[in-house]
């Protein structure tokens, strides 16, 4: 019969799952506005007079 690993290490373990994925999701919508709002400067930026 397999031995159970003590409960704190699966809540441990849980924790650490649902942080990197809160902290990758943060990164991702963070860099995504940051693009959207450079793409917006950009095309204002490259109406020329000519």
């Amino acid at each position: 019969m397999p031995q159970m690993s003590p409960m704190w290490w699966d809540i441990l373990y849980l924790n650490f799952i649902i942080l990197f994925m809160m902290i990758n999701m943060i990164n991702y919508w963070t860099k995504n506005k940051i693009s959207k709002q450079n793409y917006k400067m950009n095309n204002k930026n490259m109406n020329w007079p000519w």
